[in-house]
């Protein structure tokens, strides 16, 4: 689960906690890749002013690793849009 790899990571890990949701290596997998994902998201969000190119990155990156029903999943999407003027 290394930094280039977590999107990767969590769609496994996401697709396994549908298949068996009770799975407690999962269920701490996913709150890590989420963890991960709020402070690439508070990164993502100083860098809008300061560095724009990687915010976008990052926002890109957040999308990747969560749920279209996460919270940071929606937020990252309408930051990527403001960067990108649409």
């Amino acid at each position: 689960m290394g930094a280039d790899n977590l999107a990767r990571a969590f769609k496994s890990f996401h697709r396994a906690s549908q298949l068996d949701p009770d799975n407690n290596i999962v269920r701490n997998n996913l709150r890590t890749i989420r963890q991960k994902a709020n402070e690439m998201f508070q990164q993502a969000y100083v860098d809008k002013m300061t560095d724009p190119d990687k915010a976008r990155r990052g926002f890109g990156q957040i999308i990747s690793m969560t749920a279209p029903d996460d919270e940071l999943h929606t937020k990252s999407k309408r930051h990527l849009k403001s960067l990108t003027g649409g």
